[in-house]
């Protein structure tokens, strides 16, 4: 269910673990269709107090996240030994921290106001890990199983949307983003910034391209001096080199060739 979250929202895992069975909301439109949304708390807001935002969900997401905020309640109703009502149920997070329930039922009364009852934010992780090995997804680039976080979910998400043509305000409005001032780390990597990159490294590689592929033209340019007896001067190695097959080789004057 968070990895969903995570993939459609592109809320933090820390946003996403501290939401509540509440905050599941199901309003029933007047052209008879079901709208579900999510009231998603807003971290890293300095000096403010908590603040929320529904976001939008589709009915799918919406279905799987219910079941994950039902079984929630059902843990604490067995733990309590009770059926809670609708206020205390409201409390309870859509993602728990199973292994400190019971310690802090018996422990305080108002377990369901306090923090440690939520999930730690690094359940989104292994989530998402564990979709990648039962499915077994393997990564183009490195034949390997994908390294997917929640940080590149967020940032994958961030360049589609400047890819489609949406501005910084837009993309730090559905990051979650105070300002537009770090929007540009998940966007830098566009193919407009790469052309740009490309661009202002090329004329610094094509020395070393140009040696690779036809050798060095020009030894006043770059004043270096090459031989061409049949060894070359920095080869200590007792044998015969072809010069002339060399990417690096130059005829030079007979002059300066150092004698043998």
């Amino acid at each position: 269910a968070i990895s969903l979250l995570i993939s459609l929202t592109g809320r933090r895992p820390q946003q996403l673990v501290m939401l509540k069975y509440k905050d599941l909301i199901q309003n029933n439109l007047d052209n008879g269709k079901v709208e579900y949304l999510v009231s998603v708390p807003r971290v890293k807001q300095r000096g403010k107090l908590l603040q929320y935002r529904e976001l939008a969900i589709i009915s799918e997401v919406a279905s799987i996240v219910q079941l994950q905020a039902n079984h929630s309640v059902r843990l604490v109703e067995q733990t309590l030994g009770k059926t809670l009502d609708d206020h205390a149920k409201g409390k309870v997070p859509v993602f728990l921290n199973e292994e400190k329930l019971l310690d802090l039922a018996i422990m305080d009364s108002n377990f369901l106001e306090s923090n440690k009852i939520y999930a730690k934010p690094t359940i989104a992780n292994l989530a998402l890990k564990n979709i990648v090995n039962n499915g077994n997804v393997i990564s183009n680039r490195t034949g390997s199983l994908l390294n997917v976080t929640p940080r590149r979910l967020r940032y994958t998400i961030a360049t589609m949307l400047a890819r489609e043509g949406h501005n910084a305000n837009t993309i730090a409005e559905l990051l979650d983003h105070s300002s537009t001032s770090s929007t540009g780390i998940y966007i830098k990597n566009l193919a407009e910034s790469v052309e740009r990159i490309d661009s202002a490294v090329s004329e610094q590689l094509s020395f070393v391209a140009d040696a690779f592929m036809n050798g060095i033209k020009s030894k006043e340019k770059i004043h270096l001096k090459f031989c061409s007896s049949r060894k070359c001067q920095s080869q200590n190695l007792n044998v015969s080199f072809p010069c002339n097959e060399c990417a690096f080789f130059m005829p030079v004057d007979i002059g300066e060739v150092n004698p043998r």
